[in-house]
């Protein structure tokens, strides 16, 4: 995919866990930047927002691939939703997104094509309804 895209793994991890891990998975060095906990928004004790503008990209052409909606709060139209690691062989999850991700790079605003393939506008409808509903209780 680095022939494709920048690739960039921004996590809420702790650094020293996650260049350990990163180290392993990416010996040969085809990701380009690394971002950690320390990178992202606070909200509370346990909820960590990454904030696009810190990448210093056109964010027309970026896109934030996370298996928590709530990181890529501030930029909904960046998020691309994708299931939490299963262990083993049988986790497919980011290859199965690689179609969609090659057919992405072609467009002016990966922004307009996230939101039209993913339904964003319902996502976020739905969202609006669980803040609420947890709200009045």
């Amino acid at each position: 995919m680095s022939r494709h895209f920048e690739l960039i793994v921004w996590t809420a991890g702790e650094q020293i866990y996650a260049d350990s891990v990163l180290d392993i998975l990416d010996p040969n060095g085809y990701i380009s930047h690394r971002f950690y906990r320390k990178h992202c928004v606070r909200l509370d004790a346990t909820t960590f927002v990454k904030h696009l503008e810190q990448l210093g990209r056109d964010t027309s052409q970026v896109a934030l691939i996370d298996n928590s909606n709530v990181s890529y709060a501030f930029d909904l139209k960046n998020g691309i939703p994708i299931y939490s690691y299963r262990e083993g062989q049988s986790d497919v999850e980011l290859l199965e997104i690689i179609p969609f991700l090659l057919e992405m790079k072609n467009k002016d605003d990966w922004r307009k094509y996230i939101k039209e393939y993913y339904n964003l506008n319902s996502i976020i409808r739905s969202l609006q309804g669980c803040i609420v509903n947890r709200n009045n209780m």
